[in-house]
């Protein structure tokens, strides 16, 4: 997290809950103090809005909780989540185990209208506040003002989406196939391009990321930018 106020540090989240601790880049010396507000027991962490200076947790009850660093209040985003995520302007979706979709972005919490049509394994967020689901073999986009739209894909394989969710690689017997999004009359569709080779291993997996990506926190210049795409191995 980078802020103005403190400079670069790093956030520590107890599995126990309690305060979460504060450790000043690159250092790693604590900053006492910092967070004042106390967690529950946290099943996972699903991501920091480093601009709004929002922290988002699922708690082992399943709840998704907004915790505001700068006040230190904790405010319940939605229950019974399966699935949560946290998109790349900071724009925060969950999915109940009813489909229900609740979003948040800029503080407006936002019920979606239509459930999704089937309960997702994996969630991407992407730009303009749209969402990113997969249960194969089914692909599905959605926004909180547009019916939810399907594309099949291949079945068996490992996901991995950039940064913006505009590529995805969706691995198969064969190779893989990366599915790039484009816009039409501002609703997302997608293209699929095969790619013949082995799919890395899961020790040895394929983070796909985008090049020249902006900073986390900052927002797209447009929509349609392109952003030339590169996988890089990991250990």
């Amino acid at each position: 997290m980078a802020g103005a106020r403190s400079g670069a540090v790093a956030i520590r989240v107890a599995a126990k809950g309690g305060i979460p601790r504060v450790y000043r880049l690159s250092t790693l010396v604590e900053v006492p103090d910092m967070i004042r507000g106390r967690l529950p027991p946290v099943g996972r962490v699903v991501g920091l809005d480093a601009e709004a200076e929002f922290l988002y947790v699922v708690t082992g009850k399943g709840e998704v909780l907004a915790v505001d660093l700068g006040s230190a209040r904790a405010d319940t985003v939605a229950t019974a989540v399966e699935q949560a995520t946290l998109g790349p302007d900071g724009t925060l979706f969950t999915v109940d185990a009813k489909r229900r979709v609740v979003s948040l972005a800029r503080r407006l919490r936002v019920a979606w209208e239509q459930p999704l049509p089937s309960l997702p394994h994996q969630l991407f967020g992407a730009a303009d506040q749209r969402l990113v689901a997969v249960d194969p073999p089914k692909l599905i986009t959605a926004a909180a003002d547009q019916p939810a739209a399907s594309r099949p894909i291949p079945t068996g394989g490992d996901v991995a989406a950039t940064r913006w969710g505009d590529l995805l690689a969706v691995s198969s017997d064969s190779g893989y196939c990366s599915w790039t999004r484009w816009a039409v009359a501002k609703r997302p569709s997608w293209r699929c391009a095969i790619t013949p080779g082995r799919w890395p291993s899961p020790r040895r997996g394929t983070a796909y990321t985008s090049r020249g990506a902006p900073s986390p926190g900052s927002r797209p210049s447009t929509a349609s930018s392109e952003r030339r795409s590169t996988a890089s191995r990991f250990r």
